[in-house]
């Protein structure tokens, strides 16, 4: 059975360049980022990726336009806080995939390339 978080399925101010939709199971929670992660929303990104108690985290990064180093602070510290696995879905070739790769980040995540 998958349960939607109390704030909903999709959140996010529509005039925001990042918007979010999300569902939970008992065991793992998918987060599906749009748009971009940058320093103007890291705190509403980070704030759909709290709350996990003991479930997994997917965070589905393909449909990411841009990402700086604010944004991969957010995923380095999810990582090291992540109370069970986190894993990340990136589009091949994208400029989430070229990012983790420039920075030599892609050794420290679980990667589903799609």
């Amino acid at each position: 059975m998958t349960e939607v978080p109390s704030s909903g399925p999709d959140f996010g101010d529509p005039n925001s360049l990042s918007r979010f939709e999300w569902e939970q199971s008992t065991d793992e929670r998918v987060v599906r980022v749009l748009g971009e992660v940058d320093l103007s929303n890291a705190r509403s990104v980070l704030r759909a990726l709290e709350d996990l108690g003991e479930r997994d985290l997917v965070v589905d990064l393909t449909k990411v336009d841009f990402m700086d180093s604010t944004g991969l602070g957010i995923l380095v510290e999810l990582e090291s806080h992540a109370p069970r696995r986190l894993d990340l879905v990136v589009a091949s070739g994208s400029q989430v995939d070229r990012l983790l790769e420039l920075t030599d980040l892609k050794r420290h995540f679980e990667i589903r390339l799609v």
